[in-house]
């Protein structure tokens, strides 16, 4: 079998700029409006960013639990169909890497990675971000 490749339309620099400034201000607002569980922030979060970036494939969560030595998936949305692992152990994957790290970390092709955890062939770059709760040290 012959592994495909994604077809990804390119934008500009000036577009993600603008999409990421637009993105800062929904997010903003819609933290700004009323308190929310955290399962609601995560998922309009993840909403704001889907729409504003189609070409994503998966922006979601990973929640740590404390005592737990892993990350659990939290909200999400994916416009590939993209169903992501359920839990991934601390240091392991990108996500687990954030997660022990604490640092966010970019990758440009997930098929140099040694240490990835492929959810999708057709995911070739990753942002992932570290999220802590307001006054936490984790």
């Amino acid at each position: 079998m012959v592994e495909q490749e994604a077809v990804v339309n390119p934008i500009s620099a000036e577009e993600k700029v603008k999409r990421y400034a637009e993105s800062k201000v929904a997010l903003e607002a819609y933290l700004a409006e009323a308190e929310r569980t955290e399962e609601e922030k995560q998922e309009q979060i993840s909403q704001i960013l889907s729409d504003k970036f189609p070409e994503f494939s998966f922006v979601g969560f990973y929640d740590a639990k404390a005592g737990k030595n892993k990350v659990y998936i939290g909200e999400f949305v994916s416009s590939a169909g993209i169903f992501p692992c359920g839990e991934i152990v601390i240091g392991k994957g990108q996500c687990g890497l954030c997660a022990e790290t604490k640092k966010g970390h970019i990758t440009y092709d997930t098929k140099q990675l040694d240490n990835y955890i492929a959810c999708d062939i057709y995911t070739r770059s990753e942002i992932v971000l570290p999220c802590f709760e307001k006054g936490s040290s984790r």
